[in-house]
C-alpha cells in the first residue's frame, strides 16, 4: 500500500497505472494537432479510452472468475488494455485517423 488516509487506500499499482494514463494523455494532447485530432475529438478519444478501460478489465475479470458486476474490486489489466486497443483502433477508422500513430 502506497498511502492510507483514513478508509481511503491508495495501492503503488493502481497509482502507477493511473500516472502512466495521466501522462499518455498529456503527451497526446501534445501531438493531437499533428495527428489531425481536434480538441472535442481529443476528448471523445479520452471518454472513449477511459470508459473502455474500465469496461473491459471487468469484463475480462468476470469471465475469468465469475461473479456478480459490482464497482468493487476485481478488474483486468490485460481486458483493459484490449479494449482499448479495440476502441482506439475503431475510433482511428471511423475519423479516418492513423490507428497505430495514436497508440
Amino acid at each position: 500500500m502506497l498511502l492510507e488516509l483514513g478508509p481511503l487506500r491508495i495501492f503503488g499499482y493502481g497509482a502507477m497505472i493511473s500516472l502512466g494514463g495521466v501522462l499518455s494523455f498529456a503527451f497526446l494532447w501534445t501531438r493531437r494537432a499533428r495527428l489531425g485530432l481536434d480538441e472535442p475529438g481529443y476528448w471523445a478519444l479520452v471518454n472513449l479510452i477511459l470508459l473502455s478501460g474500465f469496461l473491459g478489465g471487468k469484463a475480462l475479470y468476470l469471465l475469468q472468475y465469475g461473479g456478480a458486476w459490482t464497482f468493487g474490486r476485481g478488474y483486468s489489466v490485460f481486458g483493459a488494455l484490449i479494449a482499448v486497443a479495440i476502441s482506439t483502433v475503431w475510433f482511428a477508422r471511423r475519423r479516418r485517423l492513423p490507428a497505430l500513430r495514436l497508440m
